[in-house]
């Protein structure tokens, strides 16, 4: 029977076959080994979780002995929260230690059941003496020995739950060579520490936790070390660790902790604790060399076993991998010779040649379905090819109609980018050399004809912008021009006025001291109104002088009317000046403010010196009606000569009259002259006022000219906006 005839899915099964039962011969083999270390394996966890149970209450309860030791040391005063939080841990632990208890209840080994018996009746206790720790009622050294007391049956427990799981095996070994380490480390950590604190003569409150996390630790490592060692190194063990100091080491270490917090230290000895302490790690040093021998032994024995093994199991692969791969090579050269000439075939295929000369069609098997599926396979795909030939061409023809027309469209868009990228590059070239009446005529292609409305809108927006505040500007530099010729119109009127009150001033002076003069005569003539009987002829004389002087007087008063009438066009002209100038200031807008004041004032002044002027002229004209009263009397006088004696009393009262009136007008060519000294100081502050104001005006005219240079730099329409053209 020909291989051919079934199936290749029944060969391949066939070549399979051999391989598994191999497998599965193999496979039982360390089934059945695996399966025994299982069932080992479970009892490890099953004892580790109870062991874990009962580890962590020994650690609380360690950790409660020691915060109660303090409690009580402190006499309550220390360390109470502490406590609290241990024995809230105690109680977890130990709800746990109980669900692990009653499975081990069911045992029947008598030790256990022993040790069970002695950790539930400490434990039962336990309620009892926290009250009366709380209640400090108990002395600590008991309340600590209680503790240790149940803590060691709990151990003794953990010892008896080992033994009784598990014989001297090697992961036994390797777990009790790393608690020896652990115990190894925690006792040299506890040496230092303890050497420490006896050496400070005091236990200190931080001391005091260091050590007790440390006191007594490394004994659970080395109860759960001897717990894995087999039993009858028990005792020895023991025996040595004891004869190295192990039980004093103890004793020291619960004596440090005794007195709790602050506890006098002195009685003890440093140098005794490290020596002690130390003869016990070295001694453990030596049980861990001796520990790790023993594992290394047992390691070359379990090598040698698992090499035994590997020679039968080597020998077993070896002789079914031949069996194997005979089949297999059978069996793969009933498919390969088939598919190889298939495979020759198919190449010639793909070479355009269709030739299935040595090639089985003949077969039930999947190669022989296969040769007749590539005989009518070769035959399709020279149709196939063919019509494919004439596909292409005609897709390739449209893709190229199609490429011609796209690159069509590409040059067409492309010409239209040039342009409006030319279009819109003048615009903006002629905007940025300031030119903004420039506008884009040519319409753009498509949607880029709304960039150029956009455009066009935005530079017209800028012209009618730029217009604006240049005709701003050019009223600014009108007004301001306007401004400073009214200002230095002023300034140079307000020194005339200044020279003028000068004059005025002067002359005020002299007419003082000429009605001074004129007082003093009157009163003299007063004297000689005695004497006149006696001088009739020399009084003929004196009249005569009298008129010339009243004469000279009259004249004088005219000059000084005259000089006042000057005074007072000189305030209307300020008056109108000042006027103008502040309706100029309020065409400037704010520029114009601080002008508009000082005009303001330069007004007032003005219409002071008006009302000053018109004050003078009154009593300069009541000077004058009385100038001419005296020419008459003095007149008269000259004519009644013949009769002065007859009126000598008429003549006396008279001249009394002339020297009141000129004591009068001495008085108020006084006030006047006074009056003219205001002026003059009123003017001079007028003057400095102008020349401020000139100069401010002077600095915004340039300010105005620099304005409208800047803006001349842009090219704009010669048009004005209509709003500020009517403004102007």
């Amino acid at each position: 029977m020909r291989l051919n005839q079934f199936s290749i899915a029944k060969r391949f099964f066939a070549s399979l076959l051999l391989p598994f039962i191999f497998i599965f011969a193999i496979g039982s083999h360390e089934i059945s080994e695996f399966y025994g270390k299982y069932v080992q394996m479970s009892a490890v966890v099953e004892t580790g979780v109870e062991l874990d149970a009962l580890g962590k209450l020994v650690h609380w309860l360690q950790v409660e002995r020691g915060t109660s030791s303090g409690f009580l040391g402190s006499g309550g005063k220390k360390m109470q929260d502490k406590m609290l939080g241990a024995r809230e841990k105690v109680d977890a632990a130990l709800a746990s230690f109980l669900v692990q208890e009653r499975k081990l209840a069911e045992t029947t080994e008598a030790d256990l059941h022993r040790y069970i018996d002695m950790s539930s009746e400490a434990l039962a206790r336990l309620a009892e003496v926290r009250k009366e720790v709380s209640a400090l009622s108990t002395p600590r050294e008991t309340a600590f020995d209680y503790y240790n007391a149940t803590i060691d049956s709990l151990m003794r427990l953990m010892s008896a739950m080992s033994k009784s799981e598990r014989g001297s095996t090697l992961p036994d070994r390797l777990a009790a060579y790393n608690n020896l380490v652990l115990a190894k480390d925690l006792a040299g950590r506890e040496r230092g520490e303890g050497a420490g604190i006896i050496a400070s003569g005091s236990l200190s409150e931080r001391g005091f936790e260091r050590f007790r996390q440390l006191s007594g630790g490394f004994v659970a490592h080395i109860e759960r070390f001897i717990a894995l060692e087999p039993a009858s190194a028990e005792a020895g063990l023991r025996q040595r660790l004891d004869d190295a100091g192990l039980q004093q080491a103890l004793t020291m270490s619960a004596r440090i902790l005794r007195d709790g917090v602050g506890g006098d230290l002195t009685g003890l000895d440093a140098g005794e604790w490290f020596a002690l302490t130390t003869g016990v790690i070295d001694e453990m040093a030596r049980i861990e060399t001796e520990t790790l021998q023993t594992i290394q032994a047992l390691a070359a024995a379990s090598s040698t076993e698992k090499w035994n093994s590997f020679v039968l199991l080597s020998v077993l692969v070896a002789g079914t991998a031949l069996l194997v791969i005979l089949g297999s090579v059978v069996i793969a050269r009933s498919v390969t010779r088939p598919l190889n000439a298939l495979i020759a075939c198919m190449r010639r295929l793909a070479e355009g040649r269709v030739d299935m000369s040595g090639v089985d069609t003949s077969g039930e098997d999947e190669v022989a379905q296969m040769a007749r599926a590539v005989s009518t396979f070769a035959t399709v795909t020279e149709e196939n090819a063919r019509r494919k030939l004439e596909e292409d061409r005609q897709h390739l023809e449209e893709r190229e109609a199609q490429q011609r027309q796209i690159e069509a469209e590409r040059r067409e868009s492309a010409e239209q980018m040039e342009r409006v990228i030319a279009e819109i590059g003048n615009a903006l070239k002629r905007l940025s050399e300031g030119d903004v009446a420039f506008r884009i005529a040519a319409e753009l292609p498509g949607a880029y004809d709304a960039l150029r409305k956009d455009y066009n809108e935005s530079v017209r927006m800028l012209e009618a912008t730029i217009l604006a505040v240049k005709a701003v500007a050019d009223s600014v530099e009108r007004g301001v021009s306007e401004l400073r010729v009214a200002s230095d119109d002023l300034a140079r009127r307000t020194e005339q006025q200044a020279a003028v009150l000068e004059t005025t001033a002067a002359s005020m002076a002299e007419v003082s001291t000429t009605v001074t003069s004129t007082a003093k005569r009157a009163t003299a003539a007063g004297t000689y109104v005695a004497e006149v009987s006696d001088f009739t002829r020399s009084s003929g004389q004196l009249v005569e002088e009298s008129v010339s002087v009243i004469g000279k007087i009259a004249d004088s008063s005219k000059e000084i009317s005259q000089i006042v009438s000057v005074i007072d066009e000189i305030a209307f002209q300020t008056n109108l000046l000042a006027l103008n100038a502040g309706v100029e200031a309020a065409r400037a807008g704010e520029a114009g403010k601080g002008f508009a004041v000082v005009a303001q004032e330069v007004r007032d002044l003005a219409q002071r010196s008006s009302n000053a002027a018109n004050e003078i002229r009154g009593l300069i004209d009541r000077s004058v009606t009385s100038l001419e009263s005296g020419v008459s009397l003095f007149e008269r006088t000259g004519g009644a000569l013949g009769t002065i004696l007859e009126k000598v009393e008429t003549i006396r009262t008279e001249v009394s009259a002339i020297v009141d009136a000129s004591r009068e007008q001495a008085d108020s060519v006084s006030h006047v002259n006074d009056t003219l000294s205001q002026m003059d100081t009123t003017t001079q502050q007028n003057a400095a006022l102008v020349e401020q104001a000139t100069a401010a005006t002077h600095g915004l005219a340039g300010e105005a000219t620099a304005l409208a240079g800047q803006i001349a730099a842009f090219k704009v329409e010669q048009r004005q906006p209509a709003k500020l053209a009517r403004a102007a």
